[in-house]
């Protein structure tokens, strides 16, 4: 599941470096967190992802750095919700209403 919501990530980082080659791939490290801050039994996942996209040429590593706005930020966030939410439902891991209720969530609804 992480890989398929990073795609959306990428997409945006690729957008956000013009000059980027279209081969430029996203850098990012995402593990999975089982607790909350009190020790309770809270599984989500964490990631870390540079701002920029990486390229290869020869033997020569390139970066380009990402000029992203707030604007794209809240878009691949709505865009991530709206697709995690939409799986749990397909997979009857959260029931209609409670999605529902999830996409009225404010402040982005966890997902930050």
């Amino acid at each position: 599941m992480g890989l398929m919501r990073l795609s959306a990530v990428e997409k945006t980082l690729q957008l956000s470096c013009p000059d980027a080659p279209v081969n430029a791939r996203l850098g990012a490290v995402t593990f999975v967190h089982r607790f909350g801050s009190a020790l309770n039994g809270n599984i989500h996942f964490h990631c870390c992802v540079i701002d920029g996209v990486f390229s290869a040429a020869d033997e020569a590593l390139r970066f380009d750095e990402a000029a992203i706005t707030p604007e794209a930020i809240a878009q691949v966030q709505a865009e991530v919700r709206k697709r995690v939410l939409s799986l749990f439902k397909r997979r009857k891991l959260l029931s209609s209403e409670n999605v529902d209720a999830m996409r009225e969530w404010g402040h982005e609804g966890g997902f930050s």
